[in-house]
């Protein structure tokens, strides 16, 4: 297997776990729910806060990375102060990253 094809299939891996917990996500809107929103948001963060580390470290993609992490946060209403913070950083390294190339 090519690296090209491995690093695609685990950007599709990652985009459909993204897109999985998203719906999860969408699903409740109901308070009693707020719960299990909490843990479908938990989830989706993560998955992303991944993939972008995965585009910027092993795909060695910073422009695809900052996009893709900026592109989340805009279509977000609402985000956990944990992927603010985690963002934020994620953010700095991307742009260090860039300038650099």
């Amino acid at each position: 297997m090519k690296i090209e094809s491995f690093e695609k299939l685990i950007e599709e891996i990652f985009e459909r776990g993204i897109d999985s917990a998203a719906r999860e996500l969408k699903k409740g809107q109901d308070m009693n729910e707020f719960k299990k929103m909490s843990k479908a948001q938990s989830r989706v963060e993560g998955v992303m806060t991944k993939y972008v580390t995965f585009l910027l470290r092993i795909v060695a993609k910073p422009t695809k990375a900052y996009i893709e992490l900026k592109s989340y946060i805009a279509k977000q209403r609402s985000l956990s102060l944990y992927f603010e913070m985690i963002s934020l950083v994620l953010s700095e390294l991307i742009e260090d990253s860039i300038s650099y190339s």
